[in-house]
């Protein structure tokens, strides 16, 4: 498959203006030096992701991604692109790699579902937006072919999706509770096309929309929307069936099997907003409920006070106060509290929870950038370090740290391998 990207950009460099083409890259560099853990102790491990980008004329250009770890590199999610005119915006032909997400109300197609030998070719021509897929990897795993094509539009907008998983063999035999491997028959998988729709129209204050999904089932949804000047608000009324949500989309903005009202009211006033988030669903035969009923109240801009009561379905109390430079946050259910204090290129964050886990976060953003993190548990004794320095010249970032970062989490699971990592970047 790789031959067949080499052959279109020599039919583009022969047969399109433009000098020859020159090798450079389309985004940033970057090489790491890792240490891992081992059987036998630690070792090192050498990363890196190198973008690649052979530039054919003006409008035409070949990319991809050179990665790898360790001794094991490879080329992927290579792409040619092509610029068009006005009655062609765009036509991207990726191999093994992110292709486009679908612009529809309910995500039916989504970039991150590739493999290393998938293919998929798209474009968008004014409104419209059509897409083909090969070897596709679906949610089951299953690679799948598909076409897509996507009509926006002010009043009215539809969508059209339809896959179709090779022919395989496929086995139903089961596995008791004992180990034992209970009879089963073996029977010819695929080969079948399945379409889902998806529509909306657009009203002054009215959305109504339908969708069917893998099964042959069929969902609506109708939401009203008002806002004046001293309140807003929408409700949305739900008729949602199991099996709507698409095998090569992204999350499905609906919940599935939920029959019932959901919605959302804002009101204003001097200086201050209540907001309430409610909805009262049921599943289709009306065994399980969900419910929610969430207030939140902001007062004020400096200083600024948050309250957000959640009755349903887990009860909490959220308490945030922001005054100045200061913040501080109180979580009644997770039982944590933090206080935070910002400077004009730092900030200084402490984080503790009713379990004994504390946590100091330090970070300066100039210079070599220090960041630095404490953790330790006053119950158990056990504590964690994490330090970061980063230099910037020019088009050079060098980067070395200790330890894994915990994105701001205090519960988060503390690693026991203490990692370090130096990384190189070079923008282009």
């Amino acid at each position: 498959m790789r031959v067949v990207f080499l052959l279109i950009g020599a039919i583009c460099a022969v047969f399109c203006s433009g000098g020859a083409p020159a090798c450079s890259a389309s985004g940033p560099w970057t090489i790491s030096l890792v240490s891992c853990a081992e059987d036998n102790g630690a070792g090192l491990l050498l990363e890196g992701q190198l973008p690649v980008l052979l530039p054919l004329t003006d409008h035409h250009w070949v990319e991809g991604q050179l990665h790898g770890q360790g001794r094991t590199w490879n080329l992927s999610d290579i792409q040619w692109h092509f610029e068009g005119n006005d009655s062609l915006q765009g036509l991207s032909l990726v191999y093994g790699g992110p292709h486009t997400t679908a612009q529809d109300p309910y995500r039916m197609l989504h970039r991150s579902r590739y493999g290393q030998d998938s293919l998929a070719l798209f474009g968008r021509s004014g409104c419209h937006h059509a897409a083909v897929g090969w070897r596709i990897p679906a949610r089951d795993h299953v690679s799948m072919n598909m076409a897509y094509l996507h009509r926006c539009g002010a009043a009215l907008e539809y969508a059209v999706l339809g896959y179709r998983a090779p022919w395989q063999w496929v086995s139903d035999c089961y596995q008791s509770r004992r180990g034992v491997v209970g009879s089963g028959r073996w029977f010819l998988n695929g080969g079948n096309w399945v379409l889902q729709l998806a529509s909306s129209i657009h009203l002054s204050h009215w959305d109504i929309a339908g969708y069917t999904g893998q099964r042959a089932v069929l969902g609506t949804a109708g939401s009203l929307q008002w806002e004046t000047a001293a309140a807003a608000g929408e409700v949305e009324v739900l008729i949602s069936p199991d099996g709507l949500h698409s095998p090569l989309g992204g999350n499905f903005p609906i919940p599935e099997d939920r029959v019932g009202i959901r919605g959302q009211k804002h009101v204003h006033g001097s200086g201050w907003t209540l907001g309430l988030d409610a909805r009262t669903l049921t599943n289709y035969d009306g065994s399980r409920r969900y419910l929610r009923r969430w207030w939140e109240l902001q007062w004020g801009e400096d200083p600024a006070l948050e309250l957000s009561l959640r009755r349903q379905p887990t009860p909490n109390f959220i308490a945030a106060l922001r005054a100045g430079r200061h913040g501080w946050r109180f979580d009644h259910a997770q039982k944590q509290f933090r206080w935070k204090v910002a400077f004009p290129q730092a900030y200084l964050r402490f984080d503790a929870a009713a379990d004994g886990r504390l946590r100091l976060e330090w970070r300066y953003m100039a210079g070599f950038q220090p960041h630095v993190i404490g953790k330790y548990n006053r119950v158990t004794a056990d504590h964690d370090l994490y330090a970061a320095v980063s230099l910037s010249r020019g088009r050079w970032d060098l980067r070395l740290s200790v330890g894994t970062y915990d994105r701001g989490r205090l519960l988060r699971n503390w690693p026991q391998h203490r990692r370090w990592q130096v990384e190189v970047e070079y923008r282009f």
